[in-house]
């Protein structure tokens, strides 16, 4: 988090503010500092638009600063749910359209509720804290009649404040705001034990596929196994996007969809991938490739626009999880989600010797510390082999 500091220097009092940024490299963090604002407003703004631009610093313009000595009934009250509005629309502009749908779901859902009816200049870090007291809060859902109580997992409150201060920065920026509540409060901390990653094995992965027995299935695990692909980028791949043994990757299904799209029937969408580092070739090992290949000649009514795994309509998540719960069973080995397949194609590179680079490039992240913070923990210990070397010289 930011933090602010008032410094009086030849009889002049400006404001600093201090933050953490990445090292050119991407291997640490350092500190920043912008400095000479005449007011904390300022401040601010120059840390939002530093964060929000990829360093572009922020210069104050000269503008009428709200303070304690002018009429605060001046102040125009400001409904949350119309900053929203604008919102949203100025996203659309900016972001892709699941995203759109996602944050519209959580603002539905977890902030309007609270917030929607209340003057945005009025909003306090109190108030903040109390709306994610009340998001920590147990809830009760049904199924099939079943009363079942659940909590949001630490990680999706994380996901849904967020959105908050996102939207909080660009009221700030465009909408001339008063002040910015988010900046003084923390995001939510997981309390307990961390969940651990699941991963297969080579050997379980093995025991795995020999109990799949549709060739369309088996061909998708083989595939997230051996290709470290997200499982939507695998179901939105066309024959087209083979080529030999590399696979080109430039979209994903998704299931995130707008009323307006469910109403028409739509149940799925092609869009762009999760991010430009995301679109790349990966090579497939040779089995992999052959499997694709004997899977394409028995494909009744071919055509290089059909989807590698289902044909004229992609193979449906419901589906997916049947024939892997189904194979799980049969063979004994533990249950993972879909993108544990991801997880443990990057466990075995990592055992394998790879550099953190190349296996960045391949899963498709657009920088080392994501791979290092999701994979850093499983990655072996290299200290002593490092000594070893340092003693041979």
């Amino acid at each position: 988090m930011p933090s602010f500091k008032k410094i009086s220097k030849k009889g002049q009092e400006k404001w600093t503010v201090i933050f953490d940024i990445k090292s050119p490299d991407g291997n640490k963090r350092i500190q920043k500092r912008l400095r000479g604002y005449s007011s904390r407003r300022d401040a601010e703004l120059a840390y939002i638009s530093y964060s929000n631009n990829d360093g572009v610093i922020y210069i104050p313009e000269k503008t009428k600063i709200i303070s304690e000595k002018q009429n605060i009934s001046k102040v125009i009250f400001l409904k949350f749910s119309d900053i929203y509005e604008n919102y949203i629309e100025y996203k659309a502009l900016q972001t892709k359209g699941s995203s759109i749908v996602d944050s519209q779901t959580c603002f539905n859902k977890f902030i309007l509720p609270y917030f929607a009816e209340k003057d945005i200049n009025s909003i306090t870090p109190a108030e903040i804290i109390n709306w994610q007291m009340t998001i920590s809060k147990p809830y009760v859902t049904y199924n099939k009649s079943k009363r079942i109580e659940k909590s949001l997992s630490t990680a999706y409150k994380n996901k849904i404040y967020g959105y908050l201060k996102n939207f909080y920065n660009y009221a700030f920026i465009y909408h001339d705001i008063t002040s910015n509540p988010c900046l003084k409060v923390q995001n939510f901390r997981k309390i307990g034990k961390k969940k651990e990653m699941l991963i297969w094995a080579p050997a379980d992965f093995e025991k795995f596929i020999q109990c799949v027995d549709n060739k369309i299935f088996n061909a998708y695990f083989n595939l997230l196994y051996y290709s470290g692909l997200r499982p939507g980028e695998g179901i939105a791949l066309k024959w087209d996007d083979l080529n030999n043994n590399i696979i080109r990757v430039d979209e994903t299904i998704t299931r995130k969809l707008t009323k307006e799209e469910r109403k028409t029937g739509m149940t799925w969408k092609l869009t762009s991938t999760k991010n430009t580092s995301s679109e790349r070739n990966v090579d497939l090992p040779e089995k992999v490739a052959k499997q694709l290949i004997n899977l394409k000649q028995s494909q009744v009514e071919y055509s290089e626009q059909n989807f590698i795994f289902g044909g004229l309509l992609p193979i449906a998540d419901s589906s997916i999880n049947r024939h892997k719960e189904k194979a799980c069973k049969h063979s004994g080995v533990t249950k993972i989600r879909n993108h544990d397949f991801r997880h443990s194609h990057a466990s075995l590179l990592i055992s394998m010797g790879f550099d953190i680079v190349s296996i960045a490039k391949r899963l498709g992240h657009s920088d080392i510390k994501q791979t290092l913070n999701t994979y850093g923990h499983i990655m072996p210990n290299m200290q002593s082999e490092m000594a070893k070397k340092l003693n041979n010289i």
